[in-house]
């Protein structure tokens, strides 16, 4: 199955692969900071002196 074209499809395969990684870290990351500022705002209104 080896053949010449093989290894440009699995570069692009990777790189599509890798970008698609990126984008769902990025709605991760979103997500996180979104929770955490959530958390960090309900922690504050509970106990200020908390999270400082």
């Amino acid at each position: 199955v080896a053949t010449p074209a093989s290894p440009i499809l699995l570069g692009a395969q990777r790189a599509l692969r890798q970008q698609g990684h990126v984008d769902s870290w990025r709605i991760q990351r979103q997500q996180f900071e979104t929770r955490g500022r959530l958390v960090r705002n309900c922690s504050n209104s509970l106990a200020p002196s908390v999270g400082n």
